[in-house]
């Protein structure tokens, strides 16, 4: 028998409030904060004093206080409401890291977020305790850090000039675009024609912002379908190969070949081989880049 100390739970949430209220001389003055993390919903108006200074913030916004670090708000009038989270986990820090959510202060969403819906199904499961609530509870908060992560980077990009802003939407409407029509006969003029930009300006911008020109983005889309299709579906290779948008069997056995390391068929008779324990999303993550 083995022992050891038992790990601490990836998230754990250890007391919350939905639309609590509070009248206009109840302060919070923490100068050593908590032992835990908090977040922080504001349904209200609220004064508070962050690493931004002595502030006032409207309604919606929200704030993520890292474990001892102080804490000071109140209401600006006529009291406040709030939503809050106390919660721990050697998860924590990982996912602020992750969704880069800032510490300690304020965030003013710049688009509406669900902060207000997840708060109320989260407290729904923690408070009911129904089945499987201990499993659910960590998935919602873990929504919430990620709504309060976009809402960083969307306040990091209203510094963006109004022309920067609408490119980078129609940039992302897009590539989404792209990826759910991946069976048409996409060009980059064609694709260009779309966001009314050169051909050549679109290859430039799209690569600053996800990292890859528009048709190699395109295409691991297509061959990261192909590799699902052909590891669950029972179609041939000619088949797959239309289906994701190939219209030439032969060349996409080359790209498949070049970005998967096999050909079509042999990839399909490995994922579909009995015993094989290997499922068809384990390439998806190691698609060669050229």
């Amino acid at each position: 028998m083995t022992r050891g100390r038992i790990a601490a739970p990836a998230l754990e949430i250890r007391l919350l409030g939905v639309d609590i209220r509070r009248p206009q001389e109840h302060r919070i003055d923490r100068p050593h904060g908590t032992g835990d993390w908090l977040y922080l919903h504001y349904r209200t108006p609220i004064t508070i004093r962050d690493t931004a200074g002595l502030r006032t913030v409207p309604a919606g916004a929200c704030v993520l206080y890292e474990p001892g670090r102080p804490q000071w708000y109140h209401g600006t009038g006529q009291g406040y409401a709030i939503d809050y989270c106390h919660f721990a986990g050697r998860n924590a820090r990982a996912l602020v890291r992750r969704y880069r959510i800032p510490l300690n202060r304020a965030v003013v969403p710049a688009r509406p977020q669900p902060f207000a819906p997840l708060m109320q199904s989260l407290a729904l499961e923690f408070l009911r305790r129904d089945a499987h609530w201990a499993d659910v509870c960590p998935l919602l908060l873990t929504q919430i850090l990620v709504a309060l992560g976009r809402s960083a980077t969307a306040e990091e990009a209203a510094e963006l000039t109004p022309r920067q802003a609408d490119l980078a939407e129609r940039l992302r409407d897009l590539r989404m675009r792209m990826h759910q029509e991946m069976k048409s006969r996409w060009t980059l003029p064609a694709m260009a024609g779309l966001v009314h930009l050169s051909a050549s300006r679109l290859s430039h911008v799209y690569r600053q912002f996800f990292g890859r020109s528009p048709m190699d983005d395109l295409i691991d889309a297509r061959v990261v379908h192909a590799c699902w299709l052909l590891a669950s579906e029972p179609m041939a290779v000619k088949q797959v190969s239309a289906e994701c948008g190939f219209f030439d069997v032969h060349y996409f056995s080359r790209v498949f070949h070049a970005r998967v390391g096999c050909a079509p068929q042999a990839y399909a008779r490995r994922r579909k081989a009995p015993g094989s324990r290997r499922g068809p999303e384990e390439p998806l993550e190691n698609i060669r880049k050229p």
